[in-house]
Parts: structure tokens; sequence; C-alpha cells
């Protein structure tokens, strides 16, 4: 459906515009040749009215123009007249014709601009799929000239818009006397050739936006970066195990409660610091520290660092950050799109549908490249710590996340609405560990099937990645779903710090805060916009209005 929408806007809006290019061109050729044929009259009826003026009987004869009957004289006078206005009209008629053209070119070039755009995103992404070395070029290039098309395009619709209003404009100037009512239509129609004059303008304006929409922005973390005088035995582990696999150790370490082990070559904001990292960062939620073994650890960390090893370097480097950062930009200017008067929206529109349309013609090679790179950092991470630990630390992760996540939001369900006698937290971390030992991990059947990787798919199923380590999926979740030994755990998290306990009451803090905040913005917004609502409000299918 979105390509046809494309289709719509960016080749069929044009070329509907070329045709009315078309239409006021052949008018403007009829006009211009029935006005020929006016002065070429004009200039054989003077010699003839002259020569009756000298007569001897001028003063009495009269001569039928138009059904009326005229002096000589006075059909002299009207000659005069029409004389005089017809060299602009004729002046008129001519830009006119010139309009009409210009219509049909800038129409066509719009057209041109807007197939060509969509042909070169479809190649892009079809020749994406043949090599990461062929991604990393052609998403490159296809960013950097993009927003260049999309302006020219929109100013050549625009452009042509305006230039259609002012050909219908100078159309309503005649010869002779202009009524009050045409007068009126001709400023009306001239206000609208400024408005869309003032929306080429506005667009002028919105090419910077439109730029920042193909240029990476900084990735948001919720978390705190350690150093090493904070965490020397973290440090030090991840850099023997970048050593030992050959891979570029990382910048920074940050820990976060939540998310998953990543790394990312992205610039990081951080929150609620929001202190911005530049570099190789690596991301560690600390609760995972405790939750998995040694040799899990080092299988997972190692995953990681296998993409900063080897081919996966430049692609790691190079092209993740600028995708992933086009994809936040693209969210951002969503967001400023909502808030934006209707004139910026609808000059904006087309940019944003197109910027969609580009990521999703490289979804598919980015996704296919990022199961071959899974897969690849998995028998890295294997590398280091062994097959079974690799495939163990998968199945726990996946075993223990969602539980994890539901005792995260119950503390903070707890935050932002405190009841009577109850405490939150301040040590969210050792709270969390506690009471997930007290549950019983299982790994539901589907979690490990192996099936065919959906284009859409990042990353490949549990089932595959197990299976690759040549680890039989039974004594994965064997070992995967082993209980969880609070005090174990908690010993086995604190010990690559050097003062644990400060350290988790200041991450439980921001991250309290952040979310107890998040929430109130929430609540409030949604009170803001059930008090606006007035009367009754059907939604249908789609939840749309209607």
């Amino acid at each position: 459906m979105k390509i046809y929408k494309l289709i719509a806007v960016l080749i069929l809006l044009p070329l509907g515009l070329n045709l009315v290019g078309v239409w006021q061109l052949q008018r403007s050729v009829d006009n211009t040749q029935r006005l020929n044929e006016i002065q070429a009259d004009l200039v054989h009826a003077r010699p003839y009215l002259e020569k009756l003026a000298r007569s001897p009987r001028a003063f009495t004869q009269t001569i039928e123009v138009d059904g009326e009957n005229l002096s000589i004289s006075m059909a002299l006078s009207r000659l005069a007249k029409a004389e005089e206005g017809f060299g602009t009209v004729l002046v008129l008629g001519n830009v006119t014709t010139w309009l009409a053209r210009a219509v049909i070119a800038l129409s066509l070039l719009a057209a041109l601009v807007g197939g060509v755009g969509l042909a070169g995103l479809k190649w892009a992404g079809s020749r994406a799929l043949h090599s990461r070395e062929r991604l990393l070029h052609t998403f490159s290039r296809v960013s950097r000239i993009l927003p260049f098309v999309l302006v020219g395009h929109i100013v050549a619709v625009g452009a042509a818009v305006s230039v259609i209003l002012s050909f219908e404009a100078l159309g309503m100037w005649h010869l002779g006397r202009m009524s009050a009512g045409e007068l009126k239509f001709i400023i009306v129609v001239l206000m609208l050739v400024a408005a869309c004059l003032y929306s080429i303008w506005q667009m002028g304006k919105q090419l910077r936006v439109m730029l920042r929409m193909f240029e990476p922005t900084a990735m948001q973390v919720m978390g705190r970066e350690v150093t090493p005088d904070e965490a020397p035995v973290l440090w030090a582990y991840v850099r023997d195990l970048a050593e030992r696999l050959g891979a570029l150790s990382p910048d920074h370490i940050v820990l976060g409660m939540t998310e998953g082990f990543y790394v990312t070559s992205s610039d990081v904001s951080l929150l609620p610091s929001e202190a911005v990292l530049k570099g190789r960062t690596l991301h560690v939620p600390i609760m995972y520290l405790g939750l998995i073994d040694a040799a899990e650890t080092s299988a997972v960390i190692g995953h990681e660092l296998a993409h900063f090893a080897g081919e996966d370097t430049e692609y790691s480097l190079r092209f993740l950050p600028i995708y992933d950062g086009i994809g936040r930009s693209l969210g951002v200017i969503a967001e400023n799109m909502i808030f934006s008067g209707l004139l910026q929206r609808t000059i904006m529109r087309p940019a944003f549908m197109l910027g969609i349309y580009f990521m999703e013609s490289f979804d598919h090679a980015v996704n296919h490249w990022g199961r071959v790179r899974e897969l690849a950092a998995d028998a890295a991470g294997a590398s280091l710590a062994g097959n079974a630990a690799a495939a163990s630390a998968l199945v726990r992760i996946s075993a223990i996340d969602p539980l994890l996540q539901e005792h995260v939001y119950k503390h903070i369900t707890y935050a932002a609405n405190p009841e009577p006698g109850q405490v939150p937290t301040k040590d969210l971390p050792t709270s969390v560990l506690r009471e997930l030992a007290d549950q019983t991990l299982t790994l539901p059947q589907e979690e490990m099937a192996i099936q065919l990787p959906h284009p859409s798919d990042t990353h490949p199923s549990n089932g595959e990645r197990v299976a690759a380590l040549q680890v039989a999926a039974d004594d994965a979740i064997r070992t995967g779903t082993r209980p969880v030994v609070a005090a174990q755990a908690c010993a086995t998290m604190d010990h690559y710090f050097i003062n644990p306990q400060a350290l988790r009451t200041r991450l439980t803090e921001d991250f309290m805060n952040h979310q107890v905040a998040h929430d109130a913005e929430l609540v409030s917004e949604l009170r803001t916009r059930a008090n606006a609502v007035t009367g009754d409000v059907v939604l249908h299918e789609g939840a749309r209005l209607r």
C-alpha cells in the first residue's frame, strides 16, 4: 500500500499536473490564434473607417459594429481604444503560452525525479543483498543524494501549481472594462499563488530538517557509564576477551537495568545524565552479571565483541550507526510532524513517506546480513567459553528476561503509585535477584523451534542458533533453566566493582526517577487529551476517527 501512495504522490500527481499544462497550452494557443485574427481585422478596419470619415456623409453615416449602430467618429474612437489595449492582451497571451510550457516541463521533471527515485531505491535495496560491502556503499550514497531529490521534487511540484494558478489569473484579463467579480477572482487566485510560493520558501527552510532526516542521531540509553577505576575487574575481563578474539576493545562500558547485552558504534546519549559517548560502547545489564555464570558471561560478551572483529568491524563501525541513527531520526521527524501546522505537515509528508520507503528498501538486506552476523558472533563467543556455555547462556537469558521485566515493572508501579506502608526499593538489582530466586525458570517450546527465517527477522531463531552450536536442545534447556541462587548471584554481580553498593544505589535512583517521571508525563498527556474530547467519539476498525 505504501508503494502505491508513493507512486501517486511522486509520479501520478505530477503527471496529472502535466495534463493540466497540456490543456492550458492548447487553450493559450487557440486564444493567441484568435487574437491574431482579431488584430488582422483591426488592421484592415482602420483604413476603411478613415476613408469613411473623410467622406461628405461622415457626420450622418453610421456603421454596424457587433449589432450596434455607431457613428464613424465613435467607431474610430472604439477602434483606437481597442488598439491601445490589444498590445497588453497579446503580451499576456504570449506569457500564458510560456507559463503552460513551464507547467509541462516542471511536472514532467517532478514525475521523472519521483520515478527515478523510487526505481533507484528498489534497485539499491536488491543490490544490498549481494554483499555487506555493497550494502554499505549503496546505503551511504543513497542517503546523501535522497534529501536533494526530495527537495527538488517538492519544489518542482509547488512551482508547477503556482504557474497553473498564475496562468488562470492572467487568462481572466481581457479587452474592455474588467468587472468587479473578475478583479476579485484574479486577486483570490494571486493570493493562492502567493501561498504556493510561500510553501516553496518554507521548503527551503525545511531543507535543513530533511537533511537531518538522513543523518544519524544519538542513541538514547538508560544507564550509567562505569570507568576502569569503578569497575576494574569488569574492564580487565572485557579487555582480555577482546584481545583473545582479536577484536577492538570498547571505549565505554555502560551499565543498564533492563536492556540486554549489546555493542554500538553510534553516539550514545545517556539518560538521565544526558552525557554523550562517542566511539565503541558496550552495554552490560548489571543483573545479568549475577544471573549467568562466568563461562556464559564470556560467551555473551564475546559474542558482542565479535562484532568489532574481522570483516564485521567495518560493518559495525560505519554502516550500523548510520542505519540505526537514520531510523531514530525518522522517528523524531514523525513526532514533530504530529505537532506541526497543516502546511508544514503537507510539505514534509512526501519526504517522510519516501524516507520510510528508503529504510524499508534496505530492511531485508540489513536483516539478512544481521542474521549471518549473529551466527558468526555466536561461534566467536563459543570459541572463548565452549559451545555448551554459549547455548545455555542463550536459553537462560530467554527464560529469565520475561520474569525480570515483570519484576522490574512491578517495582516501577510501586514507585509511581505508592501505597501506605510501602517503601520503594533503594537497591533494585538486589531486590529483583532475590525475587527471581523464588521463581521456576521455564522456556516455552516455541522458543526453541527451528524455522525458516522471515525477511523481517533480525536474529535467527533460538533453535537455529543452538543447532548451529551443535548442542542438544535438551541439554541447553536443562543447564539454562537452573534455579537462581540469590546469595551467589548477588556476590557474582558485586565482584566486578570497587563499591557495588553505592553503584547499585545510584543506578536504582536514576532508573526509578526516570521511569516515574516518564509515567507522570504519560498520565498528564492522556488526561489532557481526554479533557479535550467533547461529545461522543466513535472509534472504528483501525482505531481511526471518522
